[in-house]
């Protein structure tokens, strides 16, 4: 995995890019289901 290191970075950006998204998105369900 680090021996590619021409599609790590983008892959990485991705999957955190995926990570914030995930999480916020958890955030605000959590949000939205405590506060209706």
């Amino acid at each position: 995995m680090l021996a590619d290191s021409n599609n790590s970075p983008t892959l990485l950006k991705n999957l955190t890019s995926f990570m914030k998204i995930l999480i916020c998105g958890s955030l605000a369900y959590d949000t939205i289901m405590v506060f209706p």
